[in-house]
């Protein structure tokens, strides 16, 4: 009787490819006791983030919601060697994110752009491609022939 024997060949993919996209993060936060206060102030400081990137060329719906929360927060209070939880606040969270073909001199503008408005906010840079799909597609083909190559192997061994 022959048993069948199985082979799994795992192929490796490298690949690079330049820079062509950027990505600009945002998270913007505000915390006031009032509700209402706080929404409010927040939605200013939002505005001013649009009117800052329409500044430089952009449309205030580039300007994109990635997430966006609003928490309660809460501190701790002695009341004789015994803690209790207190309200602080709300805190209004909002991630956001502006994305355009990579140039070193817009992201710049943007930056300046955004400071000037005078919005507190952490910013946070990345780089991309703009096609990933196709970069995707490429690196499993070159897997693929990695793998038909170490299969090509195996099978000389094996004869």
């Amino acid at each position: 009787m022959e048993k069948n024997r199985v082979i799994t060949v795992k192929g490796i993919g490298h690949l690079s490819a330049p820079v062509d996209w950027g990505i600009i993060k945002l998270s913007l936060a505000e915390k006031n006791n009032n509700y209402e206060k706080g929404f409010s102030k927040f939605e200013e400081d939002f505005g001013k983030l649009q009117d800052a990137i329409s500044t430089v060329g952009f449309d205030k719906k580039d300007l994109k919601t990635t997430d966006f929360h609003v928490i309660t927060t809460y501190r701790s209070v002695e009341k004789r060697n015994d803690y209790h939880r207190v309200f602080d606040g709300y805190r209004f969270c909002n991630d956001l994110k502006i994305e355009f073909s990579y140039d070193s001199q817009k992201i710049g503008e943007v930056l300046k752009a955004i400071s000037k408005s005078g919005v507190s906010v952490d910013i946070e840079i990345e780089f991309s491609v703009e096609d990933k799909d196709a970069l995707i597609n490429k690196l499993l083909f070159n897997a693929t022939q990695n793998a038909k190559k170490k299969h090509q192997f195996f099978v000389k061994q094996w004869e």
